[in-house]
């Protein structure tokens, strides 16, 4: 009998959950109909569960229905709210490889030799009427008040800007063109693929430069792996961690082979056993040696009696008096 009972309760819940979920299947969508001879009819627990999956499967359906109408918003909304701030860095659509070996080559080693650079810059000469392209000298008031590292680095930023100038004279002199109708396919692709070539080695430099700002901060034994590893989206690779370790293996491998030299070799103690007897007439050494190694040694006493002396000037001897008889008086 118990069981009976706990049947028919659980029966009675399943049916009220029944109801629940058909009352809000009415609110949502007005369209279905459900008939409620479905929750009159007596009903075996296998027809119960087969009825709970009926109704729950809609559900489901008609919350992906509501996120799909939240998720498309209409353009005049999207365009009130913005831009999205996103931290991902996007890039652009490829370009034709063969543009690419141009400049990958540049951006990793930079321009080989520096005539071709020369011959560049050469090429695409700063117009009269914007000379300000030009790099500006150093004062020749300043350049000998400065240091020597100082005009170094001024000499290297001042050929990074001469570099640049240059890239922008063969942009103005291509634009030049343009508004001269004076435009022809070769020449122009010609142009700009040596502006491509410039601004490759003038981020090269920077790479170059970034790298020797951080060298100097780095240990001493793995400056050579740094050295020759070559930059990707990394500015050391992105190997640069297994550099350090090989680097950092290298040098206790040598430490292990390099024979240690022991501190009792290096200072040696004479053995005081086999010296021979003193003789009889063996003498301490003589007290003026004694006085020279204070002397050598700056003792107090010797300074001041060097600085009385100093000070003091000697007296002049006077010649010994000659004895003489004294008279006697006569009376």
């Amino acid at each position: 009998m118990p069981k009976r009972k706990r049947d028919s309760d659980s029966e009675e819940k399943i049916q009220r959950k029944i109801k629940k979920l058909q009352k809000k299947l009415v609110r949502r969508q007005k369209e279905k109909s459900f008939t409620p001879d479905i929750l009159s009819e007596p009903n075996t627990g296998s027809d119960i569960e087969y009825q709970e999956q009926e109704f729950i499967v809609p559900v489901e359906g008609i919350e992906s229905s509501m996120v799909e109408e939240v998720n498309t918003l209409e353009k005049s909304i999207l365009e009130a709210l913005g831009d999205t701030t996103s931290s991902e860095k996007g890039y652009g659509d490829e370009i034709h490889p063969e543009i690419v070996k141009r400049v990958e080559e540049i951006l990793l080693s930079g321009i080989s030799q520096n005539e071709e650079k020369e011959k560049l810059m050469k090429k695409y000469l700063i117009p009269k009427n914007v000379m300000l392209l030009d790099a500006p000298k150093l004062n020749v008031e300043l350049d000998g008040l400065l240091s020597d590292s100082i005009k170094n680095r001024d000499k290297r930023v001042k050929d990074r800007q001469q570099l640049l100038g240059t890239a922008l004279s063969a942009i103005l002199i291509m634009t030049d063109n343009i508004i001269k109708n004076n435009v022809d396919k070769i020449p122009t692709i010609a142009i700009l693929s040596d502006v491509a070539r410039l601004l490759s080695e003038l981020h090269y430099q920077d790479t170059v430069t970034r790298r020797k700002l951080i060298t100097p901060n780095l240990d001493k034994n793995i400056h050579s792996s740094i050295e020759t590893a070559k930059r990707d989206c990394y500015l050391f690779g992105e190997k640069f961690n297994e550099n350090v370790k090989t680097a950092t293996a290298i040098k206790r491998s040598a430490a292990s082979i390099l024979k240690t030299k022991s501190s009792n070799s290096q200072r040696k103690v004479p053995d005081r056993l086999n010296v021979g007897p003193r003789q009889e007439n063996y003498r301490a050494p003589p007290r003026t040696n004694r006085s020279n190694q204070y002397k050598k040694g700056g003792g107090d006493k010797y300074q001041q009696r060097t600085t009385v002396q100093h000070q003091i000037a000697p007296q002049p001897r006077h010649p010994p008096m000659k004895y003489y008889k004294k008279p006697v008086r006569q009376s």
